[in-house]
């Protein structure tokens, strides 16, 4: 699909452009490829380590690394990111994309 959507997150693959709500975010390499993986994903979690194997080609990395780009697309996607509904938490495992 061009189009991937889940949970109020609406992801243009071709154009590589996100809204959410119905509002324009406008979003780092980075954050982009962790949420198009999240998306991908339709709900399951993806690991800490799935992410630096995907943003770094390896899963040798410093956890806060995919830590800082997770809360820096927080900030960007959630109406209050210190309780998120896109980017979930899940403890122990890793993160998946809510249902908004």
């Amino acid at each position: 699909p061009q189009t991937i959507e889940r949970g109020g997150v609406r992801i243009d693959l071709m154009r590589q452009r996100v809204r959410v709500d119905g509002a324009d975010v406008r979003l780092t390499p980075a954050e982009m490829r962790i949420l198009m993986l999240l998306a991908d994903r339709g709900g399951g979690v993806v690991s800490r380590q799935e992410i630096a194997r995907d943003l770094w080609g390896s899963e040798t990395y410093d956890p806060r690394t995919a830590y800082v780009h997770i809360s820096n697309l927080r900030r960007k996607i959630e109406i209050d990111p210190s309780r998120p509904r896109h980017v979930v938490t899940v403890p122990g495992l890793g993160y998946r994309l809510g249902e908004g």
